[in-house]
C-alpha cells in the first residue's frame, strides 16, 4: 500500500493570537473592574501609569503615562502603539505539552525576523540580555519578554527607533509588568488548533487525535478539525482504524457542502487505508474507487485502488488500475515489486513485464563487469 502524498497540514488555519481588541484603560479607570473574577488579581499599577488589558489573550502590563499610546488594531499582534513609532506587541506561543521558561526564549528566537542586522547567537544571549532581550536591527530597537502559561508562553515585545524615548521608557515598563491569566474560551479554542497542529507534526498521533476531538467538541462541523482527527487516527496505529474511518465518514459525508476539494480527496484516500487497514476490502475498493472516478490522474489513487482490488481477489481490475498507476508514475513500479499487497498477482506471466522486472534484471546484467 502507498500512504502517499501526506495529509496537508499546513492547511490548518493558523493561530491568530489576539482577539478581541486589548484595551487601553487608566489606573483610575482599573478600579472600577474590581467587581470581575479575581483570577488572579494583580497589583494596582502605579498611579502614573497606565494599565494595557486583553481579556481574551489573557494578560496586562502597564504603560507609561506620556506618548499618547492607543490601542492597535490586533494587526501584526500590535495591541498599543505610538505618534513615534514605538509600539507594543503580545501574542501567545503554543506549545504541545507545558514548557520549560527556556523553550519560550527557544520558540522566540526561530520567531524574531531573519533581516535584523545584529541577532544574538542563542537563547542564552538572548535571556541574559536586559532588559529581558534586545535586538539592532534597521534603526529600531526590539525588546521582548516571554512568559510561561500552561502549555504555552505569552510573549511582549516593545520595539521603536532606536533615539526614542518613549521607547526606553515604555520596554523596561512593560516587560516588568507583564501578567498573565487564563485566556477566553475563543482564544483556548484557537490555541488548541496549533498544539493538534504540532503534535501531528512531532508523530504524537493519539495526542493530536485528542486535541482534535477536543476542538470538534466545540467546533462539531469544521472540516479541517475532522480531517486533523480522522489522519491522527490513521496513523496512531491500526487499533484506531475504525476511529479513523468514523471520522472519515461523518467528513466525507459532509463534503458535498462547499468543502476544498484537497479535503475530499485525502479523506478518501485516508478512508480506504483505514478499511483496508481494518481488512474491509469492499469498502476500502468503493471509497478508493469514488476517489479515482474524481481523480482519474491521481497515480497514488490508482495505485492503493489496486492495492485493495488485488487483496480482495479482483486481479483482472487490479492489473489495470496498477498498469494505469505505473503509466502516470513510473517510480511506483518498485515498490510495486515488493509490495506484499500484490502477491496474488505474482503467479501472473505478466507480472515482470507489469513491474519492469525483466527491464531492470536485463539493466542490472547489463552492467556487470
Amino acid at each position: 500500500m502507498r500512504i502517499g502524498q501526506g495529509p496537508r497540514l499546513g492547511a490548518f488555519p493558523k493561530v491568530e493570537s489576539r482577539k478581541p481588541k486589548a484595551v487601553l484603560v487608566s489606573a483610575l479607570l482599573a478600579a472600577a473592574c474590581a467587581h470581575a473574577p479575581p483570577a488572579p488579581v494583580p497589583a494596582a499599577p502605579a498611579a502614573h501609569n497606565r494599565l494595557l488589558r486583553d481579556e481574551g489573550l489573557g494578560f496586562e502590563l502597564e504603560l507609561p503615562p506620556e506618548g499618547e499610546f492607543r490601542p492597535g488594531d490586533g494587526t501584526d499582534n500590535v495591541v498599543a502603539l505610538a505618534a513615534d513609532g514605538t509600539l507594543v506587541r503580545v501574542f501567545a506561543e503554543h506549545f504541545a505539552a507545558p514548557p520549560q521558561p527556556h523553550a519560550c526564549w527557544e520558540r522566540l528566537m526561530a520567531r524574531l525576523p531573519d533581516d535584523l542586522a545584529l541577532r544574538p547567537r542563542d537563547a542564552d544571549e538572548l535571556a541574559a540580555q536586559a532588559p529581558g532581550g534586545l535586538v539592532r536591527g534597521r534603526g529600531r530597537l526590539l525588546h521582548v519578554r516571554p512568559l510561561p502559561r500552561g502549555d504555552s508562553c505569552v510573549v511582549v515585545a516593545v520595539e521603536g527607533p532606536q533615539a526614542s524615548r518613549l521607547r526606553e521608557a515604555t520596554a523596561p515598563l512593560a516587560l516588568a509588568t507583564l501578567r498573565v491569566r487564563a485566556p477566553s474560551e475563543a482564544v483556548r479554542h484557537r490555541l488548541d488548533w496549533d498544539a493538534a497542529g504540532q503534535l501531528f507534526d512531532a508523530g504524537e498521533h493519539r495526542a493530536a487525535l485528542a486535541r482534535f476531538e477536543k476542538i470538534l467538541a466545540a467546533e462539531p462541523d469544521a472540516p479541517r478539525a475532522r480531517l486533523g482527527a480522522g489522519l491522527a487516527a490513521f496513523f496512531a496505529g491500526e487499533a484506531y482504524a475504525p476511529a479513523a474511518a468514523a471520522h472519515l465518514e461523518r467528513l466525507v459525508a459532509a463534503a458535498g457542502k462547499g468543502a476544498d476539494p484537497s479535503v475530499r480527496r485525502d479523506a478518501l484516500m485516508y478512508l480506504g487505508l483505514s478499511y483496508a487497514a481494518m481488512k474491509e476490502y469492499a469498502r476500502a475498493a468503493a471509497r478508493l474507487g469514488e476517489l479515482v472516478a474524481r481523480e482519474p490522474e491521481d497515480a497514488v489513487a490508482l495505485y492503493n485502488f489496486a492495492c485493495v482490488l488485488a487483496l480482495s481477489g479482483d486481479a483482472e481490475e487490479a492489473v489495470w488500475n496498477l498498469k494505469a498507476a505505473l503509466a502516470r508514475d513510473p517510480a511506483l513500479r518498485g515498490q510495486a515489486r515488493d509490495d506484499r499487497d500484490f502477491d496474488s498477482l505474482h503467479p501472473r506471466t505478466d507480472w515482470p513485464q507489469i513491474v519492469g522486472a525483466e527491464a531492470a534484471g536485463g539493466a542490472a546484467a547489463g552492467s556487470a563487469p
